[in-house]
């Protein structure tokens, strides 16, 4: 049975986020969820012939993806941003 590169990072997101029911998919979108408790990580399209570093900056993207729906905590985020507009969209 061959493992897809779509299942094998799917897997990876939801091993490092601790939850079970993550939906990866590749469709050329490259914005990623927002760290709200989506379940869904949108990743740029994988297709054909991968380089190492391509195959290297997907699976980054993904991991970046799996490990903020882990940690990330709104509460957190909204007790620490700054006040200041400019300042706010940097820490955002």
């Amino acid at each position: 049975m061959k493992i897809t590169l779509h299942k094998r990072l799917e897997a990876a997101a939801r091993a490092l986020a601790k939850r079970q029911r993550i939906t990866v998919t590749l469709h050329g979108n490259t914005t990623l969820a927002s760290l709200n408790g989506s379940e869904y990580i949108p990743l740029p399209q994988a297709g054909g012939k991968m380089s190492r570093n391509a195959l290297a900056a997907l699976r980054g993207t993904a991991d970046l993806a799996a490990l903020g729906l882990r940690y990330h905590s709104s509460q957190i985020h909204a007790g620490l941003r700054p006040g200041s507009e400019n300042a706010a969209e940097i820490f955002d």
